[in-house]
Formats: C-alpha cells, sequence, structure tokens
C-alpha cells in the first residue's frame, strides 16, 4: 500500500522528513519498503521559462502565427537578472501583449 506523505500531514501534525517518517512507522511495526519522490508533472516544472510578451506582431508569411519579443527576466525567479529579450514565433492564438505565458 502507497501513503503519500502530504496526505498524512493533513490528518497528523507532525514537523517530520518523509524518511523519518518512514523510520518512526517502521520503529512502531508498519514495514516501509522505500520513499520515493512522485511528480505530478513527469520531470517536474525544469526547463519551464516564464516571460512577459513586449510585442505580438503577425507573422508575415503565416495567417496562425505570430512574431513576439519576450522579456525572459520578468518572472520571480529571476528578479535580480538583467532583461532577457527573446524574439519568438508563437502559434498560439492567446498570445497577447502584456501576457505572461510558459514555454517549455
Amino acid at each position: 500500500m502507497n501513503i503519500s506523505y502530504n496526505w498524512l500531514k493533513e490528518y497528523v501534525d507532525f514537523d517530520l522528513t518523509p524518511d523519518e517518517v518512514a523510520a518512526a512507522l517502521t520503529s512502531i511495526g508498519l514495514e516501509t519498503g522505500s520513499v520515493e519522490e512522485v511528480q505530478t508533472v513527469k520531470g517536474g516544472l525544469e526547463g519551464l521559462v516564464i516571460g512577459e510578451v513586449l510585442t505580438c506582431e503577425p507573422h508575415p508569411n503565416s495567417d496562425h502565427m505570430h512574431i513576439t519579443t519576450v522579456n525572459l527576466a520578468a518572472s520571480a525567479r529571476s528578479e535580480h537578472r538583467s532583461a532577457e529579450m527573446r524574439c519568438i514565433r508563437v502559434g498560439s492564438f492567446r498570445a497577447a501583449k502584456g501576457r505572461a505565458d510558459r514555454k517549455p
């Protein structure tokens, strides 16, 4: 049987790490096979970049593409970085100036 650490914390108030919980459960006679980290999104959010769309113009050779200028330093994680502008071709109909979107 698998038990979620976060689920257990909803029912019991404790300040133990997952490994310490496993050791505590084992010490009272409940067998724990292993502790595994499970990610909702496989690979986590590693490589995810958030930026602010500064400009959004129609692509000259396409009726559904846009060419955007994106400030990648707009994310909270990079608030101490200087502005990093990128020109990105976008196929999303939601792309618009002032919008903060994610790109993998």
